[in-house]
């Protein structure tokens, strides 16, 4: 059995989205190997006695999974074959400074994940040269979640539809767009809006809340909006299977997977969301659910209001909600399933470790270098820059898109 090293999840704060993305990792890389978290670092112990714990550990891996700056380079004093299977999580959007700041720190043995497609075409135009293995992984969900989606059976009526939002109530978000969706979809359907999540009071205060309140009265649905807050797996679960259709509107630049997407798809739910970033992997428009429109313009991005409206009522109808309901539990078991999550991963680790371990080069395009020069200067000055991505675009729909 193959000795996996594990970046340490224990430094990342509890029901971080990140730390319950690599807790999954964790949970099926166990079925299959002997896997250890990296040592933690006591701030009581020096520096260089924390570099020989790491050493000593990575003595014993036979392949190391995550993103460990420190044991990038303790690895280089090791003559064992340690290949890295190296998530890359919301870096591409950032001109790829993980793999910028790392580039001499690989080996040809090393495998770039990328969790959408989005940002494995941003990872090909800032690298015009790179012989680094890559692969498209999606990021697991909760075991529970798949077991109580395969146990549910869906009743689909003209009733009153319950359109369902999971996920961070900002403004990055658009549940102001949600919000001006529901006005305008007052008096053509019945419908509850249920919006699960919490405020991101540290990044906008009070005022966004305040705003999005203000909104709802505004617009008088008062009626129609529902906040529940957050929840846990089995009350989150319950509000999917309750639902009829799942709605993401974000204009999130960063929005490089979407989990409650496909949280939502293994409970059966058909999906209306934006046409970006990772999200647009997960709907074939027409067949599981409707994508919107979605456009990076001038640093904003923009989406069709009037397609979502054309959308949503179109789902109203109860044939086309079945079709789509069985199409995404379907598209949930071919492509995000933890099986084949699975399988891939095996795949990876035993392509990783067969292979050879010599230094490799990775070569940035002019711009991507600038780039990132540009945001490390900037750093060590202290002094302002704009954190803007360059590669936005590719985030965004196909130009000649329905």
């Amino acid at each position: 059995m193959y000795n996996i090293g594990f970046f340490n999840m224990n430094v990342l704060p509890m029901k971080n989205r990140i730390k319950v993305i690599y807790e999954c990792f964790f949970e099926i890389l166990k079925d299959h190997y002997a896997v250890s978290l990296m040592p933690n670092y006591i701030k009581s112990i020096t520096k260089s006695n924390y570099l020989r714990q790491v050493q000593i550990a990575a003595e014993n891996y036979d392949a190391f999974f995550g993103y460990d700056r420190t044991f990038l380079q303790v690895r280089k004093s090791i003559k064992k074959n340690i290949p890295v299977i190296l998530p890359l999580y919301a870096d591409m959007t950032m001109g790829g400074m993980t793999l910028w700041i790392n580039q001499s720190n690989f080996k040809i043995n090393d495998t770039l994940l990328f969790s959408c497609k989005s940002d494995y075409d941003i990872y090909k135009k800032i690298c015009t040269q790179s012989s680094l293995k890559t692969a498209i992984v999606p990021l697991p969900i909760g075991k529970k979640f798949e077991y109580c989606g395969n146990k549910l059976m869906r009743v689909f009526s003209n009733k009153c539809l319950h359109f369902l939002y999971v996920g961070r109530l900002t403004s990055s978000k658009n549940i102001h767009g949600l919000l001006e969706l529901c006005r305008n979809l007052k008096g053509y359907i019945e419908f509850i809006l249920i919006l699960v999540g919490t405020w991101d009071y540290y990044l906008e205060g009070h005022e966004y809340k305040n705003h999005v309140e203000n909104l709802v009265i505004q617009y008088d649905l008062v009626n129609f909006v529902i906040f529940k807050g957050y929840l846990e797996d089995d009350q989150l679960i319950q509000e999917y299977q309750n639902a009829d259709v799942f709605i993401n509107l974000t204009l999130n630049k960063d929005e490089n997977f979407g989990l409650a997407q496909v949280e939502a798809m293994s409970q059966g739910l058909p999906i209306i969301c934006s046409d970006w970033g990772g999200l647009k992997d997960h709907v074939v428009h027409g067949w599981n659910g409707y994508k919107i429109q979605t456009q990076y313009i001038n640093g904003d991005i923009q989406l069709d209001m009037d397609k979502a409206l054309m959308y949503t009522c179109r789902i109203c109808n109860p044939d086309i909600r079945k079709m789509m309901s069985e199409n995404a539990k379907q598209r949930y078991l071919e492509k995000y399933c933890r099986n084949r999550i699975n399988y891939d991963i095996q795949h990876i680790f035993h392509n990783a470790i067969a292979s050879s371990n010599e230094p490799v080069q990775i070569c940035f395009s002019n711009e991507a270098n600038s780039y990132c020069m540009q945001r490390v200067f900037c750093s060590i000055k202290q002094s302002g820059y704009s954190s803007e991505s360059k590669y936005l675009d590719m985030y965004a729909s196909p130009i000649n898109e329905d």
